[in-house]
């Protein structure tokens, strides 16, 4: 018994004070910035305003971080109205309805000028990406008449 005990603790011992020939890569501290890949520093430049739609979105911008409440605001030609107000809506990532609210005129609707607009939008328990979508209020549901402007966004 003796004998195996001593044979086990001399190959243990043998095994543990060879030189290993290729020594393993193993990071446990910082890693050197030359086995980092680069990250671009300039992002996609944000998407044109919506000026050809008859929408200027102020607030807020695609890619923002948003929270709840927040505030939607801009401003858009008179077509865009029904009666004085146009739908805007949150959907996350599965396209599932977040908020729902309309957007109403600060001003006179009916003309061609741009007409502002400012509202709050709330919605609950949801964190990630989002798109935030402002539809022209369409009554003949004529699909020459339908405007959209889609903004991606971040919720958290």
């Amino acid at each position: 018994m003796r004998a195996l005990y001593y044979l086990l603790l001399a190959s243990l011992l043998v095994t543990a004070c060879t030189d290993d020939p290729e020594p393993t890569d193993v990071a446990i501290g910082p890693v050197k910035r030359d086995n980092v890949a680069p990250v671009p520093a300039d992002l996609p430049p944000p998407p044109p305003p919506r000026a050809e739609m008859g929408m200027h979105l102020l607030k807020p911008q695609a890619g923002d971080s948003l929270r709840s409440p927040m505030t939607v605001e801009g401003e858009a030609r008179g077509p865009w109205y029904f009666e004085a107000q146009f739908m805007i809506k949150l959907y996350d990532s599965a396209q599932r309805l977040l908020a729902m609210i309309p957007a109403k005129a600060a001003g006179d609707w009916m003309t061609e000028a741009y007409v502002p607009f400012r509202t709050q939008l709330e919605w609950k328990d949801y964190r990630g990406k989002a798109l935030l979508i402002l539809e022209a209020d369409n009554p003949s549901g004529d699909a020459e008449r339908a405007k959209r402007f889609e903004l991606p966004v971040h919720l958290y």
